[in-house]
């Protein structure tokens, strides 16, 4: 316990020092470097600080554990390269968190940004974005090869892979595939270059895996993100209804189809182009007139934000409300709720009635 809060506490006390600051080096193996936005390199030290928009890249024979702000752990194996693109833990509802596999395999062990607000979390690769619900998985990358694509393991919980157009969730013990030009997939049965990318120091991992509750506890108590005497879970709970509440009120901020689209939004083909732009109807009316090519446009612009491939790996990042219907998908695995419904008896035929005799005047 004394070891969890020292890790925790440290890894805090940076974090408000540099805001950008996403987790410290727990364990260090090999020769590893950090590569900065800038292109700054400088070698991995044991109990140093990883920032947001760093890189992390291991020697083949190397392997880097970093323990983050929130609680959660990345495991990045030898011959790899990752970046962490983004990374925010402050309770609400733009917390984020998107992590690039580069090359080789990572292990990741999610921490409270997942649990409180998971829309916002995501695992992008050559091939493929994973989101996930808190969790415990690999992820593997092959460019070459007959397995050549993007792989994931899942040990606990449940993600979903989305490339092509197309989804597959993994649950817990399975594994899914996501080979190079085609939709993802589930693996018949695990293969062999999976199981083979278990991790030397993985021991090391699991313990991380089976303290995580302490680990996110601790965490959400140094930001004073639980109310006194309230338990982990009942503040997880709560924060994700704070979350869905300051989500539902950005949307509702401002009425109309092109509320939060940018001045442009909704203003058809020739927005940007001058008031008296295209002559129609509502030229020389001011920046307020749109003209029915507005009404027009605000459909078209949701049905873009709703396509699958606004989830697929040219995304740069997080967006509010996408997709909500994948996290409700993954929860409904986790709760286990795939139970069949018996089928109803059916009823018996009723017996035919004697003709009624005509009321006087029917």
């Amino acid at each position: 316990m004394l070891k969890v809060i020292f890790v925790l506490a440290q890894v805090l006390v940076c974090a408000c020092v540099g805001a950008q600051t996403a987790g410290r080096i727990e364990f260090l193996q090999g020769d590893s470097r950090l590569i900065a936005a800038d292109g700054a390199v400088r070698a991995a030290q044991l109990n140093g600080l990883v920032q947001t928009g760093e890189s992390i890249e291991t020697s083949a024979d190397a392997e880097v554990h970093v323990v983050l702000v929130d609680g959660g752990m990345l495991a990045v194996r030898g011959g790899s390269q990752i970046r962490l693109q983004t990374f925010r833990a402050q309770g609400d509802a733009r917390d984020e968190s998107t992590l690039q596999l580069v090359r080789g395999a990572l292990r990741v062990v999610t921490g409270w940004v997942a649990r409180i607000n998971p829309r916002n979390v995501r695992y992008v690769t050559p091939n493929a974005t994973i989101g996930v619900r808190g969790t415990d998985f690999d992820i593997i990358h092959l460019p070459t090869g007959g397995d050549a694509g993007s792989h994931t393991r899942v040990r606990e919980g449940a993600v979903v892979m989305q490339s092509e157009g197309a989804e597959q969730i993994v649950g817990t013990g399975q594994s899914g595939a996501s080979p190079t030009g085609a939709r993802p997939r589930l693996h018949e049965r695990m293969p062999e270059f999976i199981a083979r990318s278990e991790g030397r120091n993985d021991g090391r991992v699991n313990e991380h895996g089976r303290q995580i509750n302490r680990f996110m506890e601790t965490s959400m108590r140094e930001r004073r993100l639980l109310n006194e005497g309230e338990s982990l879970s009942g503040g997880l709970e709560r924060r994700r209804g704070d979350v869905e509440r300051e989500r539902g009120g950005q949307r509702n901020e401002g009425s109309g189809p092109d509320a939060g689209r940018g001045p442009d939004a909704g203003r058809g083909p020739d927005a940007g182009r001058g008031p008296d732009a295209g002559r129609g109807p509502d030229a020389g009316r001011g920046e307020g007139a749109r003209g029915d090519g507005a009404r027009e446009s605000a459909p078209r612009d949701n049905a873009r934000e709703a396509s699958p491939r606004d989830a697929g790996p040219r995304d740069s990042g997080p967006r509010d409300g996408a997709r909500p219907e994948r996290m409700e998908r993954i929860e409904r695995i986790e709760r286990q709720e795939r139970i069949e419904r018996p089928e109803r008896p059916q009823r018996p035929e009723r017996p035919d009635r004697p003709d009624r005799p005509r009321r006087p005047g029917g």
